[in-house]
């Protein structure tokens, strides 16, 4: 019985997007090793949900990943939120920074 881990659709606070909807033509940044069948399921629903293909890069881990946000490299990441805490410890103004487009909940 796995629990259910929600995975965040994460924009910096300065991005004017409201909605994924407002996102689905930038590139989305995701964790290739973690999850990637929860990232797959993720960008499956983001798909369905906007009937597109949304453009994902892949990086090693989170931390690569919330860089390459802090970067511009992606406009959007998809973070599962059991990294946030590991996140802060890196980046401790991580949530007043970014803002949850949409969560999704992954069993």
């Amino acid at each position: 019985n796995k629990k259910s881990e929600e995975m965040s659709i994460i924009v910096l606070s300065d991005n004017p997007a409201s909605a994924v909807e407002d996102v689905k033509n930038d590139k989305f940044g995701i964790v290739s090793e973690s999850s990637i069948e929860k990232n797959s399921k993720v960008v499956d629903q983001i798909n369905e949900q906007l009937q597109t293909t949304i453009n994902t890069v892949e990086y090693v881990d989170c931390i690569a990943l919330v860089e390459a946000l802090y970067n511009r490299d992606v406009d959007v990441i998809i973070l599962s939120e059991g990294f946030r805490d590991l996140i802060e410890d890196n980046y401790d103004s991580f949530s007043k920074d970014t803002k949850v487009l949409d969560s999704f909940k992954q069993k």
